[in-house]
């Protein structure tokens, strides 16, 4: 697992912190506003121009558009930087210690490509970008997960700033002590909620009809190299993987449930799942609904592992 840095709170403020998240989203409110205004004049002033043939005055709309461009990129960018940067300062790095004790974190950084080409849910040659990774330890269980988006531009590359199309969550586990999965894949079925994400295989996975429970049928399909692999989806297990995916659709109603279960390990993936950790940046939102964003990040680990390993039956001690 690659080694990120860890992140603590730093200096005492008087303010609360979903004030200062205010302020943050209350700037770049008024610096968007000038934004467009700038940007506003100088579409005025070409037109005008244009129709009473002023001298210059296209050039002097061009200065104004280019003016509202450097002024967003320097005030507005980093009015939105700053409102994210505090989030983690005041709500992130408290829970995850208070969570996770030792924990390291980046924002910017996410699975490597090396992590996402072995997890396989996500089809070869498909654009993302992956950011917001942590990784700890939870009651014996390493994992490392990140936010993934997907969207194509007009040249076909990815970029932060364009609103996705899809997004999901990706966690690696390691040391789920007790299990010794064959190498098996289980994904939902159907494509209403994992537009065109289904899982495409590398090796000689073969589609086992009916895996598991009737329940358990229904939501999921499962794939693996030896059709007897899928015998370890029990009654039990599977009752443990629909509680998960309960769990799961309690936030996020539309989300798929992708695992891969082999050894000691699970990978997963979270389709339809909004980015927990940033927020939507907007004015009035309550102390609570930020804490609420950040346990349910914490939430999508813990519940795995406290299904998986029932508290009565501890992994590896921290």
């Amino acid at each position: 697992m690659a080694v990120l840095a860890t992140h603590h709170k730093t200096g005492e403020d008087t303010m609360s912190p979903s004030k200062k998240l205010d302020e943050c989203a209350m700037k770049r409110r008024r610096h968007s506003y000038v934004t467009f205004a700038l940007l506003a004049v100088g579409g005025l002033i070409i037109v005008l121009g244009m129709f009473m043939k002023i001298p210059y005055s296209f050039y002097i709309g061009i200065a104004f558009v280019a003016l509202s461009l450097v002024y967003a990129g320097v005030f507005v960018d980093t009015s939105e930087k700053r409102f994210y940067t505090t989030f983690e300062e005041e709500y992130v790095f408290p829970r995850f210690e208070e969570a996770f004790g030792k924990y390291a974190y980046s924002a910017k950084n996410g699975l490597s490509k090396e992590d996402v080409t072995e997890i396989g849910f996500i089809e070869k040659g498909r654009t993302y970008l992956t950011r917001r990774r942590f990784a700890a330890m939870y009651r014996g269980v390493v994992f490392d997960t990140s936010h993934v988006l997907f969207k194509h531009n007009a040249r076909g590359k990815l970029s932060p700033e364009v609103k996705p199309t899809y997004q999901a969550q990706l966690i690696r586990m390691l040391g789920l002590t007790g299990y010794d999965f064959p190498d098996i894949i289980i994904r939902p079925k159907g494509v209403e909620h994992t537009e065109g994400l289904r899982h495409r295989m590398h090796r000689e996975e073969q589609l086992v009809p009916n895996a598991g429970t009737g329940e358990f049928a229904r939501y999921f399909e499962v794939l693996c190299i030896k059709p007897e692999d899928a015998e370890c989806l029990d009654e039990r297990l599977c009752g443990m993987i629909l509680n998960y995916r309960a769990c799961v659709r309690n936030v996020a109603p539309k989300a798929g449930l992708f695992i891969r279960l082999t050894g000691e390990s699970a990978d997963l993936m979270i389709g339809n799942w909004d980015n927990m950790l940033m927020p939507p940046l907007r004015e009035g939102t309550q102390d609570v609904m930020y804490r609420r964003y950040v346990d349910q990040a914490i939430d999508l680990i813990t519940d795995f592992v406290d299904i998986l390993i029932p508290k009565g039956r501890e992994a590896i001690e921290d």
